[in-house]
């Protein structure tokens, strides 16, 4: 948290002159990287550099042919995958922002739902058994630990007050080897 940090004075030129909104890194063992990242309108692109200080080039300008954002990129298994919100209901089939999982072979081309692909719903369940059903629910991450996913954060709102709400993952989601 404290770092070494270098603070970048200029935004990372990513190679297309739009801005750019949710980005998500996934890292190569090499320091190389892959970004997913949205323009204005919603159309999702990725950009790859051979480190995350660049120089980037867009590798796909068309991920997906549906709104998506609020991305969270990893690798599982040998494939790329994602969880973001499904903005529209266009892939999950629910249009209350429920979170889609996507993967890829290369984590460039080929993007493809998951099955099943819904990665959430907007309904949290706490301990005692009841049912917290959030205004909204978005921006999806995992925690990962010793190569297993143990808990899914996202954002939440419940009309009044914003919060990152933890959810366990039972069993956790495990690495593939």
């Amino acid at each position: 948290m404290t770092g070494p940090w270098i603070r970048n004075d200029q935004p990372l030129d990513l190679g297309v002159a739009s801005d750019a909104n949710n980005p998500a890194a996934c890292f190569e063992p090499d320091g190389s990287v892959k970004l997913i990242w949205r323009d204005p309108d919603l159309r999702v692109y990725l950009s790859t550099a051979p480190s995350y200080r660049g120089p980037y080039r867009v590798a796909n300008s068309r991920v997906w042919r549906r709104t998506l954002e609020d991305f969270f990129f990893f690798k599982n298994g040998g494939q790329y995958q994602l969880l973001c919100e499904d903005a529209h209901g266009r892939v999950t089939g629910h249009d209350a922002r429920w979170g889609a999982h996507l993967r890829s072979a290369d984590g460039i081309d080929g993007w493809k739902e998951c099955s099943p692909p819904a990665a959430y719903d907007q309904e949290i369940r706490w301990t005692d058994g009841t049912v917290f059903h959030p205004v909204r629910r978005e921006r999806p991450w995992l925690l990962l630990e010793d190569g297993a996913a143990t808990f899914l954060f996202t954002a939440v709102f419940d009309g009044s007050q914003t919060w990152n709400q933890p959810v366990p993952i039972r069993p956790a989601y495990p690495a593939a080897p």
